[in-house]
């Protein structure tokens, strides 16, 4: 949200950036090496409940890594991450909370550094990674041919247009 707010000319407005900050509650507890992963709501352990987790992937220099986890019964963010960390040691984190959310699908960026950590999701058998194509949406343990090449989001110009767009819509 202060990302948003810092810009000056935003793509949302100004009113339902405030709404949302007024729907923002301190977590019960903040945990990881750094103290940056922010829990709000503990996996609830019925099949009922599936969590997704959406993953940017930074260098881990300047450059921030962040995921959010959602509840997809609620659509709340139950759980957070922003820092700087590498992409190997990311991956172990997405890892770590896959598999405490529930088997979340995981759904990681795959430009440049995300590669390496659909590759490290891949290797340690997490068998719940969004894929695409351009035909096909693909989500759960079904894993097509061209694995690297379909796992993940792809984040240019247009579909960043599209991310926004969705946020701002459903926000208002």
């Amino acid at each position: 949200l202060c990302d948003f707010l810092a810009s000056g000319d935003t793509y949302i407005d100004a009113n339902d950036i405030n709404w949302v900050g007024t729907c923002v509650k301190d977590p019960i507890r903040r945990e990881g090496f750094d103290k940056n992963v922010w829990i709000w709501e503990d996996p609830m352990l019925d099949n009922e409940f599936k969590y997704i987790i959406s993953a940017d992937v930074g260098r881990g220099d300047a450059d921030t890594s962040a995921f959010h986890i959602l509840n997809t019964k609620t659509g709340e963010v139950v759980a957070e991450f922003k820092g700087r960390i590498r992409p190997d040691y990311f991956a172990k984190l997405l890892l770590e909370y896959g598999r405490k959310y529930n088997n979340a699908l995981i759904c990681p960026e795959r430009n440049t550094y995300g590669n390496h950590v659909i590759i490290e999701l891949i290797n340690n058998k997490y068998n719940n990674i969004y894929f695409e194509n351009q035909k096909n949406v693909y989500l759960g343990d079904y894993v097509p041919p061209e694995v690297i090449a379909s796992a993940g989001f792809d984040t240019q110009r247009d579909s960043r247009k599209m991310i926004i767009t969705k946020l701002e819509e459903t926000i208002r």
